[in-house]
C-alpha cells in the first residue's frame, strides 16, 4: 500500500475509487454501458452453482482515457472475471492467450505513407473487443477476415490489408487509411453486419495517447505525449527541481550518505512503464518543457 502507483490510480481507479470520486457518475453510467452490451451479447449464460464448479470471482476495471494534453475523453468499466485465480495447464493454456498490438514502427510507416499519398484515415473503437471471437490461433481477427483484410503476418500480425482499405489493430483501436473515405466507411459497416460493436472516434488526431499533428504544406507529421510527460513529472514531484545541462556526471554515481531519504510515494515500476511508453513511441520536445540540451 505504501509503493500505490500514484501515477495511474487517478486513471484507474478501484470500484470504491471510482464511485466515490468526482468522476462517480461518468464511471457508474460506463458501468452500466458495459453490462447493457454483456447482456446484449449474451457472452453468458446462468446455469446451477454445483459444489465441484471452480467459480471465479469477478472484478472491476475502470479507465480515464484522454486526449494527449491530458484532458478526459472517455470513461470506460469493464467487468472481468478474476484469471488470475486460474492455473496454466490446468484451466488454461498459455498458447490460447493473445492481444493483438501493432508494432509503432507500422504505426509511424503508415502515418508517412497517408501523409505522402493523400490517404484518408479513421480512428474506430471495438466495444467489447475480446468477446467478439472465439479464441485460437487462426480465429482471432475472423472479423476483419470476412470483411475482406488479410494478415500482413510476416510484416506485422496486426497489419491488415484489402484491396481499397489498409488497417492497423492495437487491442480495441483501430485505424483505418484508404484513397477514399467512403472505403473505409464500408469496411466498418462490414464489420457492422458482422455483429461486431464499432465505435467511431472523433479523428486520428490522439491514437493511443500519442498527438499527431499533421502539416500537408511540408509533409511532415509531429509525435507528441505531452499529458504522459506530465503525469511523470507530477508521479516524481520534480516540477520544481533544478535543471541539469547533462543527464548525469561522467563519474560512476556513489551513495549519497547526507542526501535526503529516498521518495517512496510512487510506483517505481509504473514510471519506468510510462518512461518506457515515452521513449518508444514519440520524442519528447525538450523546447517546451524549458529543458536545456
Amino acid at each position: 500500500m505504501i509503493l500505490a502507483a500514484k501515477a495511474n490510480s487517478k486513471d484507474n481507479p478501484g470500484w470504491e475509487e471510482a464511485m466515490n470520486g468526482p468522476l462517480a457518475d461518468g464511471y457508474m453510467e460506463a458501468a452500466i454501458k458495459e453490462i447493457e452490451t454483456l447482456q446484449q451479447m449474451e457472452v453468458w449464460e446462468v446455469v446451477p452453482r454445483l459444489q465441484s464448479m471452480n467459480v471465479l470471482p469477478s472484478t472491476w476495471a475502470f479507465k480515464c482515457k484522454r486526449y494527449p494534453d491530458g484532458k478526459v475523453r472517455k470513461l470506460k468499466g469493464r467487468f472481468c472475471v478474476r484469471g488470475d485465480r486460474q492455473k496454466d495447464g490446468i484451466d488454461y493454456d498459455s498458447n490460447e492467450i493473445f492481444s493483438p498490438v501493432v508494432s509503432w514502427q507500422t504505426v509511424r510507416l503508415l502515418l508517412i505513407l497517408s501523409l505522402v499519398l493523400g490517404l484518408e484515415t479513421k480512428q474506430v473503437e471495438y466495444t467489447a473487443a475480446f468477446t467478439h471471437a472465439p479464441i485460437g490461433d487462426k480465429e482471432v481477427f475472423w472479423k476483419l477476415e470476412n470483411a475482406g483484410f488479410e494478415s500482413q503476418e510476416e510484416v506485422d500480425p496486426c497489419l491488415f490489408i484489402s484491396d481499397k482499405v489498409i488497417c492497423l489493430v492495437y487491442v480495441d483501436d483501430t485505424l483505418f487509411f484508404s484513397p477514399k473515405e467512403e472505403y473505409i466507411n464500408e469496411a466498418i459497416e462490414s464489420l457492422k453486419s458482422q455483429g461486431v460493436a464499432v465505435e467511431i472516434e472523433d479523428s486520428v488526431a490522439g491514437f493511443l495517447g500519442v498527438h499527431i499533428e499533421r502539416d500537408e504544406s511540408n509533409k511532415t507529421i509531429k509525435l507528441t505525449q505531452k499529458g504522459l510527460t506530465e503525469r511523470i513529472i507530477e508521479a516524481l514531484n520534480i516540477d520544481q527541481e533544478p535543471q541539469k545541462h547533462t543527464p548525469a556526471l561522467k563519474e560512476p554515481l556513489g551513495k549519497d550518505e547526507n542526501g535526503d531519504p529516498a521518495n517512496g510515494s510512487f510506483s517505481y515500476a509504473s514510471v519506468i512503464g510510462m518512461a518506457l511508453y515515452l521513449c518508444g513511441h514519440s520524442r519528447p520536445d525538450r523546447e517546451a518543457y524549458g529543458l536545456k540540451h
